[in-house]
């Protein structure tokens, strides 16, 4: 009996092998269609779009008398010389024919259209510029291509090529981690050598692409964190979670992604994923996706790649939570240094403790190894202030603190709403969130031990009496039949009738509102801040934006979410002397991309659009992008040529608004015959 389970033991574990290698094979067959890149006519193809550049070869000698000061003086004067045709044709036959050979080489070397592919693709960045660029250089005249002597060339291309080999042989490698089934092309290589060091357990180590509980999410983060974090310290006064349960359900709660057991088995949207992770680590980052408009509002602060990488450029904030992003994210992403406990107070202070009870928002602290010093951060380095810790305790505003001098023992009770930011060694540092990116101050004050404890953070003096204004303020000039739109417009007409600029620059705070209704002066700062709180009284969702290479330099403004979409608004820059300006309401980011920047919502990235056909330009944003790289690499190279480009449809902007910021002016011609756009510089 035991002979036969044991054969049927072997059957069923070469099946799993077959069926394990046929998925594989399947794959490396769906790869073998691929479409490989036609790869000598790519390189040739941008060999022959060259421009032939005159050169100053004249050679400086520099040097350095003992004062520290420099001497220039020509050691060889050289002439300026543009490089022959016959010349540079030579130049490219000889890297045609080293082309030639790699070829081969890749083709004796690589398995399938996929390996061959990537190591194409590595050599012809070295060949991306939209034009080669060669020229002579010094004495005598050596023909260069983009800097670069012919054997330099020639090296760099074996250098190219033993490095994507290097790519190559780690994915190979990485694919012998997988017994079940793989995940995406994009995730295997690094997903392969997770498992390979023992980082991924094994339960996820197949079926990739399907969505995650918060539990599993968990027990992923636990495993890539166990060392750093003693969990043995934490007691839980939550009933459902037993101290016979797995360490990650634990950890689960101490980081505040469950509040009970049952917890464990949700699973979340990537918004909602986003929003709990981002509280652990205090990350909070705007979405600059180029789908940031299909975020809620709600998780808009929370939707940055702080924590969770973007899929294509895309954060996909309704997908569910996929696996094999997990184990990516989990990896690149996750640190447990100084978080916060349940994800709402920063443990940096609080971690001397031998003992941590946590109890939903109420975090007790004790056996403190060094008491005086926990407790001189909360009476004096943060509060300043003197009581009698026998009969008091401390309500900061955010939360509670009671200190029990006898017992070294210490409570700390977190209000919800509200985002904590502690500094011990800078009293102005200390502040709290309860609205979007918007300051306010702790008042520390003491209050009786037996004082009934709020649960609501509320804002501070100044924010508190700013709704109050803006409540009474919405109430005079807001019909509630108008349109969102309509409601915006006569917010943004009140500021600007009402406020004057003037003042220094200062941080988004409550009082910066609230002095600006008191005196009716002020700056950027204050526009935006007291735009945001009549819009959020009105019910418009809405954000300040900032930028330190504004047109105007370091500036501030709003976004505002009404029809669906996010809409610039800057009334500081709409308040004109004689009559309100609309110049800058209601405007796509790339309606302002030339005056407020462009790295806020929906930045253009370069990754956005990584196969841009010059002769077939998509979008205005695709047009842009393609436009500043060009741009950027000659200005950064010191080479220039001029740019031509065409376009998929007569809706592309072609303003040149945009290149304000840069180095040199640039003009545009159109020839109407061909519709090929030039770009060229104005001298």
């Amino acid at each position: 009996m035991k002979k036969l389970l044991i054969i049927l033991i072997g059957i069923m574990t070469l099946n799993l092998s077959v069926v394990a290698y046929a998925e594989q094979s399947t794959d490396n067959e769906n790869l073998q269609k691929e479409e490989v890149i036609d790869f000598e006519k790519v390189i040739k193809t941008r060999l022959e779009n060259y421009e032939a550049i005159s050169k100053d070869t004249t050679v400086y000698d520099y040097s350095m008398d003992s004062l520290g000061n420099f001497y220039t003086e020509v050691k060889i004067k050289g002439k300026v010389m543009t490089p022959s045709h016959s010349d540079v044709m030579k130049f490219q036959q000889s890297i045609m024919k080293k082309i030639k050979k790699i070829d081969k080489d890749i083709n004796d070397y690589c398995k399938d259209a996929s390996e061959k592919n990537k190591i194409y693709a590595k050599i012809i960045e070295m060949f991306s510029n939209t034009k080669t660029i060669f020229e002579y250089s010094k004495e005598p005249a050596t023909l260069r291509m983009e800097s670069k002597s012919l054997k330099e060339v020639l090296d760099e291309i074996d250098s190219y090529f033993r490095w994507a080999k290097n790519i190559v042989e780690n994915d190979r490698k990485a694919l012998t981690a997988f017994k079940y089934d793989l995940p995406s092309i994009e995730y295997r290589t690094e997903i392969g050598e997770s498992i390979l060091n023992g980082e991924v357990p094994e339960k996820f180590q197949k079926e990739f692409d399907r969505n995650i509980t918060v539990g599993e999410y968990s027990q992923l983060v636990y495993e890539s964190i166990k060392d750093d974090i003693y969990i043995d310290r934490f007691i839980i006064n939550e009933p459902s979670i037993k101290s016979t349960h797995p360490d990650y359900v634990k950890l689960a709660y101490i980081f505040g992604f469950i509040d009970k057991y049952s917890d464990l088995n949700k699973m979340l949207t990537r918004e909602e994923m986003a929003h709990m992770i981002a509280s652990i680590n205090g990350h909070y980052s705007r979405c600059n996706a180029i789908d940031y408009n299909d975020v809620n509002p709600e998780y808009l602060e929370y939707t940055g790649n702080y924590d969770m990488s973007y899929i294509n450029h895309r954060f996909e904030p309704k997908e569910y939570y996929k696996l094999e992003n997990a184990i990516v994210d989990v990896d690149n992403y996750f640190s447990c240094y100084n978080y916060y406990l349940r994800g709402i107070f920063p443990s940096e202070y609080l971690m001397s403790s031998a003992k941590i009870t946590l109890d939903g928002n109420l975090i007790i602290l004790e056996d403190i190894r060094d008491f005086d010093y926990i407790k001189d951060i909360f009476t004096k380095e943060i509060a300043d202030i003197d009581f009698n810790l026998a009969a008091k305790m401390i309500d900061y505003g955010p939360f509670y603190v009671n200190i029990d001098a006898k017992k070294s023992k210490i409570t700390i009770f977190v209000k919800e709403g509200c985002r904590i930011h502690l500094n011990k060694n800078f009293k102005d540092k200390n502040y709290y969130y309860i609205d979007h990116s918007i300051i306010n101050r702790y008042e520390p004050k003491p209050v009786d031990k037996n004082t009934r404890l709020e649960k609501t953070a509320k804002g501070d003096s100044a924010n508190q009496e700013v709704r109050r204004r803006a409540k009474d303020i919405i109430n005079k000039i807001i019909n509630p039949k108008m349109t969102d739109e309509e409601k915006v417009k006569t917010i943004h007409d009140y500021i600007a009738n009402n406020i004057t600029y003037s003042g220094q620059p200062d941080y988004t705070t409550s009082k910066v509102a609230l002095d600006a209704l008191n005196s009716g002066k002020g700056v950027c700062v204050a526009y935006a801040t007291l735009f945001y709180y009549l819009c959020d009284e009105a019910g418009i969702s809405t954000l300040i934006l900032s930028d330190i290479y504004t047109f105007v330099g370091s500036h501030s403004w709003n976004a505002v979410y009404i029809n669906d979409r996010w809409y610039n608004v800057d009334v500081t820059c709409d308040d004109a002397k004689k009559s309100i300006s609309y110049k800058y309401f209601l405007k796509t980011p790339l309606e302002v991309m030339s005056t407020h920047g462009w790295d806020q919502l929906g930045s253009i990235q370069q990754g956005n659009y990584p196969n841009t056909d010059p002769m077939n330009i998509q979008s205005t944003e695709e047009l842009r992008l393609y436009l500043l790289e060009s741009v950027g690499k000659f200005e950064v190279y010191g080479y220039y040529y001029d740019i031509k480009f065409k376009l998929a449809n007569k809706d592309i902007d072609t303003d040149l608004g945009f290149f304000k910021k840069n180095k040199f002016k640039y003009g545009l011609s159109l020839d109407e015959k061909t519709n090929i756009y030039t770009l060229y510089r104005i001298k």
